[in-house]
Parts: structure tokens; sequence; C-alpha cells
């Protein structure tokens, strides 16, 4: 039987490998980030990951609960939500190490984030409003990111 472990480490190597081959044929990646949004917002439906809620900020607090209630994020604070965008802390994901390696040494660039893709597919579902990240910082020491979420509409 594989361990959590072994499954955690087997996802981030596919998720390295997934976007390394998807840029190394010039797929950019804003083209990654729209197609795991629209990915998600599809596979959401058929699973259990669906995110309770009239308003922003109602679904990204659901979205924080049910990440940290299934494991995939040890710590996931909303900072700020509302109608305009989404400011979100994300902790000890469990596709850090894939994050991390995408990442580099460059701890500015933002690599594709499955945590964010599914927040912003549960918005747009209940709620239409299209999204962008507009600013992403990142604290290697403490395994953290946060995230803007731009909202329209």
């Amino acid at each position: 039987m594989v361990s959590y472990r072994q499954l955690i480490d087997i996802s981030n190597a596919t998720i390295l490998a997934l976007v390394k081959a998807m840029k190394n044929v010039g797929v950019n990646e804003q083209i990654i980030w729209n197609e795991m949004s629209f990915t998600f917002r599809d596979l959401l439906k058929e699973t259990d990951l669906i995110f309770g809620g009239n308003d922003v900020k109602s679904i990204a607090d659901s979205f924080a609960a049910k990440m940290k209630e299934i494991g995939l994020c040890q710590r996931v604070i909303i900072n700020e939500a509302n109608d305009n965008k989404v400011v979100i802390d994300i902790g000890d994901c469990v596709f850090s190490s894939a994050c991390r390696r995408l990442r580099g040494e460059d701890y500015m660039s933002q690599p594709p984030c499955p945590m964010i893709a599914i927040l912003y597919s549960s918005i747009n579902e209940h709620l239409g409003k299209e999204g962008y990240v507009s600013d992403f910082k990142t604290n290697p020491q403490e395994n953290t990111d946060e995230f803007t979420i731009s909202l329209e509409g």
C-alpha cells in the first residue's frame, strides 16, 4: 500500500514534470493557470470539494476550512475577502515541494498554484466573477505564500 508521503511525493513529481514540459514547449504560465482553473471548475462538480456560500467571503472561508480539514494545506488564512479581491495566505501545502522546485532561486517567481486555482474556480462557478492573481509574496523560511486574487464582474 502506498503511504500518504509517497502519494504526496508522486503528485509533486507529476506536477513538476507536467509544468516543466509545458513551459519547455512554450506554454506560458498564464495559460497553465487558466487551464487549471477550467479543469478544476469541472472536477469540483464531480467531487465533494464544493465550497458553500453566496458571496466571496463565505466561499473563501469555506475553502480555507475544507483545505485544512482534508490536509491539503496546514495553514490557510483569509486576510481579506470581498467583491473585488481575496488575499489568502497558504502554508505547508502538499504541493509546496513542486512549487519550490519550479521557483528555484527566483523567490519572486509565482508558479501555478493548484490551491489558488481551486479557490478561483469556486468563486467563478458560484458567482460568475472573473479574476487573476494580481500580487504574490513568498516566505520560503516559513513555507508560506500570499496571493491576491483581483476579481471583476
